[in-house]
């Protein structure tokens, strides 16, 4: 079994380290501060986390602005305004809700440890590890997926028995990481570990496997850290272009779609046509599990709230 070196990555903490930075008398952007962690990619991860950013004194989230010099909305009361009277406040000028001269003013010179480029490294590293199996007869498959409550992620298993009644097993897990797009293993797999660890011989993900810009979505992360054969089954397609059924992704052939609205792909221990076969024979019992997992999921977040509402009256 392979490990990952940043299944408890916090990019929370890393995210306010860098808004901290940022100098009385200067500003900085999403973008920059999404370049700073590693992928502008998380630009709009970026106005997330200063939403619920949970010290707005300590960490100054008004200091954060658009590209273009728009100053933006602001999680306050007061909104906008108050945004702009605190940008004023510390001696930059604004002008219809922009920022004048905003390359003077410009804070850019992070200290970084820039954690979205070791994400990357580490998932071109792992990807060099991915092992194809041509005989896939899976006995006991077990399907995953994750609901979330701001921070928290509920995931849920629902595996095949002997008896016919699938099993449930749920966990529950705060996540480190905001949802960027090509990182989401790091923000889904710690929340399913240890489902993971007590899973079927086969896995199947409401997700990608190497339908990724990296070959690295979900089910193949989970696939060779786990070390078990796996399989993403996403119900949308975020790249790739489809020829009849046939998914290709940089003209490769890397998935195939599934009764016309599932985009299956391989995740590690499986090849493309063994996937193709495991469907054939039993997609609509592998897509029944991955809802029963989607309603569980679900399930287990709606009773957590119900159960927090009934504590607070």
């Amino acid at each position: 079994m392979l490990r990952s070196r940043f299944l408890n990555v916090d990019v929370f903490s890393d995210f306010y380290a860098l808004v901290r930075q940022v100098p009385d008398g200067k500003i900085t952007t999403y973008g920059t501060l999404a370049r700073a962690l590693g992928d502008i990619r998380a630009a709009r991860a970026c106005g997330y986390m200063l939403s619920v950013n949970p010290d707005p004194d300590g960490t100054p989230c008004y200091r954060v602005v658009h590209s273009d010099g728009r100053v933006g909305n602001y999680t306050h009361p007061l909104g906008n305004t108050e945004k702009v009277r605190r940008i004023r406040a510390d001696g930059i000028e604004i002008r219809d809700d922009r920022i004048c001269q905003l390359e003077s003013v410009l804070f850019d010179d992070f200290v970084t440890n820039s954690i979205l480029e070791k994400l990357r490294a580490e998932q071109l590293s792992l990807a060099g590890e991915l092992a194809i199996n041509e005989e896939i007869r899976p006995s006991r498959v077990s399907a995953f997926d994750v609901s979330y409550a701001g921070e928290v992620g509920y995931g849920s298993m629902v595996t095949t028995s002997s008896g016919g009644v699938p099993e449930t097993e749920i966990s529950t897990r705060e996540v480190k990481i905001p949802y960027i797009s090509s990182y989401l293993s790091y923000r889904e797999f710690p929340v399913l570990s240890s489902l993971i660890a007590n899973s079927g011989d086969f896995l199947v993900f409401d997700g990608n496997g190497i339908l990724h810009d990296r070959n690295m979505g979900l089910a193949t992360f989970a696939g060779i850290i786990s070390g078990k054969p796996s399989m993403g089954v996403a119900k949308s397609l975020s790249g790739g272009k489809i020829v009849d059924d046939h998914i290709y992704l940089r003209g490769v052939e890397a998935g195939f779609v599934y009764s016309g609205k599932y985009y299956v792909s391989q995740g590690n221990l499986i090849s493309l046509q063994s996937a193709r076969n495991l469907m054939k024979e039993r997609g609509e019992e592998i897509i029944s599990l991955l809802k029963s997992a989607h309603r569980s999921a679900n399930e287990a977040r709606l009773l957590k709230s119900v159960k927090d509402t009934h504590a607070n009256n």
